[in-house]
């Protein structure tokens, strides 16, 4: 099983990469992701594992910096699964 990257978002919204010890972005955490490595992420005061936030935040910033923005009946089908 490969290392599981941990970064910690602290309540100033830094994230800090445990393994390198040093800030990370979004963006970075993109190219983590694309780069098929495995992360999660921590909220440093309640020890929650906030990962899907923070990627569903990642898609949010790519989306909006490449204009490339998921079809709306994509996003209304995702909306009806959350659902349930």
């Amino acid at each position: 099983m490969p290392d599981v990257r941990v970064i910690k978002r602290y309540s100033n919204r830094k994230l800090y990469c445990t393994m390198t010890s040093r800030y990370v972005t979004l963006s970075d955490i993109t190219q983590m992701v694309c780069l098929n490595e495995e992360i999660q992420v921590i909220d440093n005061a309640t020890k929650a594992d906030i990962t899907a936030d923070t990627l569903t935040q990642a898609i949010h910033e790519t989306e909006t910096l490449t204009r490339t923005f998921r079809p709306v009946s994509v996003l209304r089908d995702q909306i009806m699964q959350m659902k349930g």
